[in-house]
């Protein structure tokens, strides 16, 4: 869910490890795979149908 004061995300490259994200106000930053999973409590998660 996007709210107005939210940062933009305009990239999101996948990388070895991680993944490096581009915000709209020029800053880009490289998070670790062991960062985001520390925090996916606190991420909005989704349920995928098996196939």
């Amino acid at each position: 869910m996007e709210t107005p004061s939210a940062p933009r995300i305009v990239s999101a490259e996948r990388l070895n490890g991680g993944v490096i994200i581009a915000f709209e106000d020029g800053k880009c930053a490289v998070y670790s795979a062991a960062l985001l999973y520390a925090t996916f409590s606190h991420a909005e998660h989704v349920i995928t149908e098996p196939e």
